[in-house]
């Protein structure tokens, strides 16, 4: 599609994450010619690998992929489960073993992020080994300029880049971009176990459960892959902490075994049995309240994490970076004639749902994060009111805004 000027309208995306690639496939779909620009050097290339589950944005995803990528999905998940609406997520206290609630979280996808990433990098256009270094406008133009010494242009730039995006540090500036530090940390870490030991787990929930521990402590611990083998022993485990502290800068297998001491059996036998060369991750929990920013004549915005950062312990990052992928390529369907003028009002439309639901989504989150590392705020707690759905709000504009584009996205 050309604009005024008789060019090709070029949308570039910073970012090959999920919202990023997501975006690409939604834009492929509608004949919108843009480019992906990535700071790694290949998909999943990151020695950090997790799963998360995507709850209430799989029509926003079947929405975004193509129908040959989406019947591929459940190959991506943890094993070979067949979601049902008898679903839970089970909560236990984490001192006692009790089972505090069974959170519903029907036909949720559970999926390791590494075999995401590689279904969806399928068929779309990603140039890799791209670190973005500087940013700069005109009224109908964008210009990312690379540590390489390239720059490309195009006109419109969408940020997909992350919780410490350089696209929300252009549009707002360092400081204000800045990512608010919380006092929680986390650790994550994929591990085999003994036998024993794994059995015993999968016991207390055949795919994954949390615990919420009176010494303020959240832990989920759930399966991972089991590797193409009938044998626990060569099944792999996502397990994670978090606490109410600062981080120290390292995490240890000693640190994390330290911790487990206080946990009920099995669980205790899991932190325990953790391989002594096990990598771990710690990570320092931060959000960023999401607030309007200045689309700079229609050329510049965000998705994902970088619109949203949040923190985990709802599962609701990734499903509002579905939604956002979705959003934002529904929004060229309705407004969009290859002009500038077309661009901001298509960018208005989505930023203006984006801009609420996100800062909703960020507030809450923090919240239950506070929630769940407090044992006499359980009862009270957003996950356990709410668990991983979709707010109220956000279901009522949900159907309103996908009726008016014709996808029944629930």
């Amino acid at each position: 599609m050309a604009n005024q000027a008789g060019e090709s309208f070029h949308v570039l995306i910073l970012g090959a994450g999920s919202a990023g690639m997501l975006i690409a496939h939604g834009l492929q779909k509608r004949g919108i010619s843009y480019t992906i620009y990535e700071r790694d050097s290949a998909p999943a290339s990151r020695a950090r690998d997790w799963n998360f589950g995507i709850y209430w944005a799989q029509d926003a995803l079947k929405a975004c992929l193509p129908v040959e990528l989406y019947s591929q999905i459940r190959d991506a998940q943890i094993d070979a489960h067949v979601p049902s609406d008898k679903d839970v997520l089970r909560v236990y206290n984490g001192a006692t073993g009790e089972v505090m609630t069974d959170i519903p979280v029907p036909y949720n996808l559970r999926l390791q992020r590494r075999k995401f990433i590689n279904l969806i990098a399928q068929g779309i256009n990603v140039q890799y080994n791209k670190k973005a270094m500087g940013i700069r406008t005109s009224e109908q133009k964008v210009v990312v300029e690379f540590d390489d010494g390239t720059e490309v242009s195009g006109h419109l730039l969408i940020g997909c880049d992350g919780a410490h995006s350089r696209v929300r540090q252009f549009l707002f500036g360092s400081k204000e971009a800045a990512l608010t530090q919380l006092p929680y940390t986390a650790n994550h870490m994929v591990t085999r176990l003994p036998r024993e030991v794994a059995m015993r787990l999968i016991e207390m929930a055949p795919r994954y459960s949390c615990s919420v521990h009176p010494a303020g402590w959240f832990c989920w611990h759930g399966l991972h892959s089991k590797n193409d083998s009938e044998d626990p022993a060569d099944w792999e485990f996502l397990l994670s902490q978090s606490w109410k502290g600062p981080a120290k800068g390292v995490e240890t297998v000693a640190n994390v075994r330290e911790r487990g001491l206080s946990f009920f059996e099995p669980l205790k036998s899991v932190f325990l049995g953790i391989p002594d060369d096990t990598p771990i991750w710690e990570i320092p929990l931060a959000c960023w309240e999401t607030k309007p920013w200045d689309n700079r004549s229609g050329t510049v915005t965000l998705a994902g994490d970088a619109a949203h950062p949040m923190t985990f312990h709802r599962g609701q990052g990734l499903n509002n970076a579905i939604l956002d992928a979705a959003r934002i390529c529904a929004a060229f369907d309705n407004n969009f004639d290859g002009s500038t003028n077309s661009t901001a009002r298509l960018l208005q439309d989505y930023e203006s749902d984006v801009w609420i639901r996100g800062k909703e989504a960020v507030e809450l989150s923090r919240e239950n994060t506070e929630q769940v590392h407090d044992i006499s705020r359980w009862e009270t707690s957003i996950l356990k009111a709410k668990g991983a759905s979709a707010e109220d709000r956000e279901k009522a504009s949900h159907l309103a805004v996908n009726a008016q584009s014709g996808q029944a996205i629930a």
